[in-house]
C-alpha cells in the first residue's frame, strides 16, 4: 500500500479490521470496508474506515465504484469467497494489486483474461513471520490498536464450540473471541 492509495477490504472480521488499520498506517487515504454484517461494519467505522458498504448481493462492484469516486489501487480480500475474489478483480484499477488472505473457498473460477489484460498483481498470503509478530506487538504497545469490548470478547474455554460456531456464522457480533483460562 502506498501513500494516497484507495483500498477496498472485503471482510470486517478481525483480519479485515487489522488490514484496515495497517492500510491507514501505510498511508491509504480512502479505505472502504465491505461486509454483510452491519455490526462489524459499525466497528470498522469507529476504527476509521472512510467508507463502508453492506453487501446484500446487489451490484456490489458498481456501488463500491460509485462510493470510491476514484480508482482503487489495492483490494484486500479477507473473505476468500469466489464472489469476493472476482469482485476484487473487477474493482481494482489497471496495474492494481490484490491480496488474497481469506481461505473460505479453495477452488474458485475467476476471469483470467481480466487479470491478464488489466495487468493485475494477485498475491496470496497465509502465515506470519517473527517480524510480523514484532510489528503487531509494537502496534499494541503503542496503543494504535487497543483491545476492547467493542471488537474483542473474552470467554471461558468451555464455550469454545459455541464461540467457533458463532464466528463461522455471518451474524457474529465480535470480530474476535479469545479464551480465558
Amino acid at each position: 500500500i502506498n501513500i494516497g492509495d484507495t483500498v477496498v477490504i472485503f471482510g470486517a472480521g478481525i483480519i479485515g479490521l487489522f488490514c484496515l488499520k495497517v492500510a491507514q498506517l501505510m498511508g491509504a487515504t480512502k479505505t472502504i470496508l465491505v461486509d454483510t454484517n452491519e455490526t462489524r461494519l459499525e466497528t470498522a467505522k469507529t476504527w476509521g474506515a472512510t467508507h463502508y458498504y453492506v453487501s446484500r448481493g446487489e451490484d456490489v462492484v458498481r456501488e463500491i465504484q460509485e462510493l470510491s469516486g476514484e480508482s482503487i489501487q489495492v483490494v484486500l480480500d479477507a473473505v476468500g469467497a469466489g464472489v469476493t475474489r472476482q469482485q476484487g478483480i473487477e474493482l481494482v484499477e489497471y496495474g492494481g494489486r490484490i491480496v488474497w488472505i481469506g481461505r473460505h473457498q479453495n477452488e474458485v473460477t475467476i476471469a483470467g483474461d481480466q487479470v491478464v489484460c488489466k495487468e493485475i498483481q494477485i498475491t496470496g498470503t497465509f502465515c506470519y513471520s517473527p517480524k510480523d509478530f514484532d510489528q503487531a506487538l509494537t502496534i499494541l504497545e503503542q496503543k494504535i490498536i487497543v483491545p476492547d469490548e467493542q471488537w474483542l470478547s473474552l470467554r471461558p474455554l468451555e464455550e469454545g464450540k459455541n464461540c467457533f460456531e458463532e464466528q463461522v456464522s455471518s451474524t457474529a457480533r465480535y470480530p474476535k473471541i479469545a479464551y480465558q483460562l
